[in-house]
């Protein structure tokens, strides 16, 4: 998945996990209303989504914006096993 396309995806599944079509790319999870059952919410459906079952709620406290979340996923599925 091309980096251009993750972000689209990721950034999706963040409106759609906190109910706000007008989400951007910078806006922060946890200032938009964001909280940790939708953070496992939203984990839940990216992990789905790039095929990765090892990720941690946790990390959407470290990455909390579809552009940080994105270079992490990014870099998570350089690491997978062909």
């Amino acid at each position: 998945m091309e980096s251009v396309e993750a972000q689209d995806v990721v950034l999706q599944i963040f409106r759609q996990v906190l109910n706000n079509p007008s989400l951007g790319p910078e806006d922060n999870f946890f200032q938009q209303g964001g909280h940790s059952l939708r953070a496992v919410r939203l984990i839940t459906q990216l992990r789905v989504e790039f095929a990765i079952p090892d990720i941690r709620p946790s990390v959407v406290f470290d990455h909390p914006t579809p552009t940080q979340l994105t270079a992490y996923l990014t870099e998570k599925v350089k690491e997978l096993p062909s």
